[in-house]
């Protein structure tokens, strides 16, 4: 998934499906960067067995902020805090997901 925010200046790019084939980490990163077609992309956060939510600010200072935890409810809270709490102004989502459960017995 690609989601260009223009008026917000952040780009981001998802690369879920290389976990959810069982890829480790690494290669999961190592894809999102080649997809991202940037100078300088880099991983910032990875989610694995949990939920995740970024949110940006609309003004103000601060960047994307990110939010894990067991429910999408309270990772989009952690996002939202953080955004606010790093200067941001009329913070909003602009992802939230859950990974596919995996037991590993």
């Amino acid at each position: 998934m690609d989601q260009d925010l223009g008026r917000s200046g952040f780009r981001f790019q998802w690369c879920l499906r290389s976990l959810r084939w069982g890829r480790s980490k690494r290669d999961a990163a190592a894809e999102a960067v080649g997809l991202c077609g940037a100078v300088g992309c880099k991983v910032d956060f990875t989610y694995y067995n949990q939920c995740a939510a970024v949110y940006v600010p609309k003004t103000g200072r601060g960047g994307a902020s990110f939010g894990s935890s067991v429910t999408i409810e309270k990772a989009e809270e952690i996002a939202s805090n953080r955004c606010a709490t790093d200067g941001g102004i009329g913070c909003y989502k602009v992802y939230s997901a859950c990974t596919e459960p995996e037991f590993i017995p």
